[in-house]
């Protein structure tokens, strides 16, 4: 029967590559139909649900290759992830991670300490009253 025929082709696809619509235009079938199928039909459902198994499987197996070859070959990026992934001594401490917005507000406050010490020094100059004001503004100023 053709339909028996097209959903083994288009399971064996799934198992090479777990990507719906690449199986189904492999197998010269929908993605629609695919989906269909998988609502209408149980024993379908788990067959395609093993076979993207399967696929990530493969997809999980070739790149994880593709990564050991590049710290073969010395690809600094590669080694440094695999490191900070897979060795306690070179893990990357969530503390450590920060978001642009918090590089930012570091870097704010950083200024503002800055600006804060020159303000008390003997050396700082005459400050304009439209400056005054926006630092009075940003609460640097009393």
């Amino acid at each position: 029967m053709k339909k028996n025929r097209t959903r083994r082709e288009f399971l064996e696809a799934l198992r090479k590559n777990p990507i719906v619509t690449a199986a189904a235009e492999r197998a010269n079938i929908s993605r629609q139909t695919v989906y269909r199928w998988q609502k209408e039909d149980p024993d379908f459902a788990r067959d395609m649900q093993e076979a993207m198994d399967e696929g990530d499987g493969l997809m999980n197996d070739m790149a994880e290759s593709q990564h050991y070859k590049k710290i073969r070959e010395g690809h600094y990026g590669s080694i440094k992830y695999h490191l900070q992934s897979r060795h306690p001594k070179f893990k990357v401490r969530k503390t450590e991670r920060l978001s642009r917005k918090e590089k930012a507000e570091q870097e704010e406050k950083r200024k503002n300490e800055e600006f804060q010490k020159y303000l008390n020094t003997p050396q700082k100059r005459e400050l304009d009253k439209e400056s005054i004001r926006r630092l009075k503004d940003r609460g640097l100023l009393d």
